[in-house]
């Protein structure tokens, strides 16, 4: 039954019930649209014809709450309220759970009318009635389970540990409690054709399906419990992308993870759970980072300390997302932070801080842009301006005209490899002759899983395993090397115990700024980097750790092409 569908005067009466049931004579249908600490149920609210109330515990029939089994109301996230005319009124977290009208027909032989609580309310509720997680079934305790082990060690995920409520936020901490614990770097909740959660993690640049899934009931209300904490993201805007951040302190730890959300198309339609995208930055151990901690060979460090300490020069760093540039450009603007330096660090969003520099946040509603930015700060007499991606032709000329008024400028484009970013800037529209001038840096990162020392096995490659790693057999064919083991042990979890970084990058000289002034192809480019300036590859850095043994042919296939 819907709210909307009631006459005046029924809808009149409900609210004054709904309203001595909440402690107040005000109007419900009023309040709960309007209240600014509920905006963001109240969306939710107008989404499934409901509307948004706050409970007093003690109002509730707890003679009504007696005919249903508690495991169904824990597994549900609803209560029942009060009857009134023959429609069972209940608080809910979860008003799109068609499964409460149907528990409310078989047990009552009633109509039901939903409405919205939060969380915390539903749990102030449950302890009143003393509704423990001891009445929870094991069949509803397992909203998910597993961790990267050995199946036949598989941990139960035990929502009980920090709180005694079974909430949607509790479920997400508990996730994010463990992805804590295990390193990982990226988690990934994918809705699949039921509108289950099938959680994905990344950890040591390794991609692992979870063993468990998280039903669609429960996803549907980690869904809302999200947007709730974080202060960018909305409900009611579900249907399209969304960026969010959240705070997350554990263990004498700060967790900053960055939310990215996805609409999709599965069986579910619109009422099936978008996917999240949740990468994890550990603030402390990201500020404590310096250019000598990265683990970069000592000529790269050399050539990089050269470049970014030259007045007015232009560096340009690139690869794929996830490997580890923003690090690296907070590396060099810590290595520049001196008390006579000023640095401006223009981001979207801010993903770390460092104490003596400027973060500005990218806010396009307002018409802060990069280049409205940068034109500002062109009058504030930077050192150091740090520029988190150059996307469009304004710019990148505003970024070149930094550098040739003397600014120090550090910046990212989308390239595979250094002998690719003079055109990837000509591309965006500065012209070659302006590259070449000021260009003073070009590299490329990736992060290279390492194996494990505990588990891998050394042993001689195989033919058949070269060709299906696209390395050429007769080369590396019964050499020596190092395999990971895919069912890893108790001290990685996946065969790979760390990741290293490798920079390939240029440094320029006469010749060099000329190709690029004459708009050379890459072609020309990479080859000129490789047999005049001697430049080692990506390929040839993650072959060197190869023959090492440090690393596998499969970690080294996923990053770069053989």
């Amino acid at each position: 039954m819907s709210i909307e569908s009631l006459s005046d005067s029924y809808k009149k009466s409900l609210g004054r019930h709904i309203a001595m049931a909440r402690g107040t004579s005000d109007d419900p249908l009023t309040v709960a649209r309007s209240a600014p600490p509920l905006d963001m149920l109240a969306a939710v609210a107008v989404e499934y014809d409901t509307i948004v109330a706050r409970i007093r515990p003690e109002s509730i029939d707890k003679a009504l709450v007696a005919k249903f089994d508690p495991a169904n109301l824990f597994q549900h996230q609803f209560t029942p309220i009060s009857l009134f005319q023959q429609t069972l009124i209940c608080a809910t977290t979860q008003p799109w759970d068609t499964s409460i009208s149907d528990l409310v027909v078989k047990t009552m032989g009633c109509t039901v009318q939903a409405v919205l609580v939060t969380d915390e309310n539903l749990v102030m509720i449950f302890d009143h009635l003393d509704i423990k997680s001891s009445n929870y079934s094991e069949s509803a305790k397992r909203v998910t389970t597993g961790n990267m082990v050995d199946s036949d060690k598989k941990t139960v995920l035990d929502l009980n540990q920090a709180t005694d409520d079974q909430t949607a936020w509790s479920v997400c901490a508990d996730i994010f409690r463990q992805c804590a614990d295990q390193g990982v770097t990226d988690l990934h909740l994918q809705p699949d054709e039921h509108g289950d959660y099938i959680i994905r993690a990344e950890a040591n640049g390794q991609l692992v399906n979870l063993p468990e899934t998280i039903p669609h009931n429960v996803a549907k209300t980690m869904e809302f419990a999200i947007y709730n904490k974080t202060t960018s993201m909305r409900p009611d805007a579900r249907m399209y992308p969304q960026d969010g951040n959240i705070s997350f302190s554990y263990k004498d730890r700060k967790f900053d993870l960055r939310i990215a959300t996805a609409p999709l198309y599965i069986a579910g339609g619109f009422d099936a759970p978008v996917h999240f995208t949740i990468r994890f930055q550990d603030s402390r151990r990201n500020s404590q980072v310096t250019l000598d901690s990265l683990g970069f060979a000592d000529d790269v460090l050399i050539k990089l300390r050269k470049a970014i300490l030259t007045p007015g020069s232009f560096n340009v760093f690139s690869g794929p997302t996830g490997h580890g540039k923003t690090t690296t450009l907070g590396a060099c603007m810590k290595f520049l932070n001196k008390p006579d330096v000023m640095i401006y660090s223009v981001e979207d969003p801010v993903e770390n801080y460092y104490p003596g520099i400027n973060h500005i946040q990218i806010n396009r509603a307002t018409n802060m842009t990069f280049a409205s930015v940068l034109k500002s700060l062109l009058r504030k007499k930077p050192h150091v301006i740090m520029l988190a991606e150059i996307r469009d032709k304004e710019t990148g000329e505003l970024a070149m005209e930094a550098a040739m008024t003397g600014h120090t400028v550090l910046t990212t484009v989308h390239a595979d490899f250094s002998y690719e970013v003079p055109a990837r800037l000509t591309y965006a529209g500065i012209r070659p002759q302006q590259v070449s001038q000021k260009i003073e840096l070009c590299s490329s990162q990736r992060l290279l899983s390492v194996v494990c020392p505990h588990c891998s096995e050394v042993r001689k490659a195989k033919a058949k395993e070269c060709l299906e790693y696209g390395f050429d057999p007769a080369k590396y064919s019964d050499m020596e090397m190092a395999f990971h083991n895919p069912s890893g042990c108790s001290h990685c979890k996946s065969g790979y115990s760390a990741r290293r970084p490798l920079l390939e990058l240029i440094s320029m000289d006469a010749q060099f700024r000329a190709l690029i002034e004459q708009n050379a192809s890459t072609q020309a480019l990479e080859n000129d980097a490789k047999t005049r300036l001697k430049m080692k590859t990506i390929f040839d850095k993650a072959n060197e750790l190869l023959i090492a043994k440090d690393t596998d042919m499969a970690a080294i296939q996923k990053i770069v092409r053989v």
